[in-house]
């Protein structure tokens, strides 16, 4: 062997540990991306799939929940709550004009 080629072993074999640190580094790095990119591929668009279907779930429950009032029961409810509530803040109040007070008269 020439002497170049023994000094280049000798360098190689002094360096293995750094270069197969590096390697193993690399390599470590490599699988943790692809398993990042294979779990967004995967994840995303399965996510996105859950998600809508829960929204629709949650929406037709809310359509079944809706609940409709009558106009005539509302404004019956109103009623008794303006009497129970505020009819005796008004009361002996007259709401008319000094016209239209003169010309009861």
């Amino acid at each position: 062997m020439s002497q170049a080629k023994v000094d280049k072993y000798k360098k190689e074999k002094k360096d293995r540990e750094k270069i197969k640190r590096r390697k193993k580094i690399k390599q470590t790095a490599c699988i943790f991306l692809a398993a990042i990119a294979l779990g967004a591929l995967l994840g995303v668009p399965l996510g996105r799939k859950i998600y809508k279907d829960n929204k629709k779930k949650e929406d037709a429950k809310a359509a079944e929940a809706a609940k409709y009032v009558s106009s005539d029961d509302l404004n019956s409810w109103l009623d008794e709550y303006w009497v129970e509530n505020y009819s005796d803040l008004y009361t002996g109040i007259t709401f008319a004009t000094n016209s239209d007070a003169e010309s009861e008269q």
